[in-house]
């Protein structure tokens, strides 16, 4: 599971660095903190 969050993160990493965008970047980061807090929410409880 961590895995796949780390493969997501880079992914979305490697978008907001294609893109200049103020208003795309800060709404991908926002995505991936939301994605990993909900990651480790879930690792957590199993």
């Amino acid at each position: 599971m961590l895995l796949i969050a780390i493969t997501l993160g880079s992914y979305v990493v490697l978008v907001v660095v294609g893109h200049q965008d103020a208003g795309t970047t800060a709404g991908s980061l926002g995505t991936l903190l939301t994605g990993v807090l909900a990651v480790l929410g879930l690792t957590r409880r199993q």
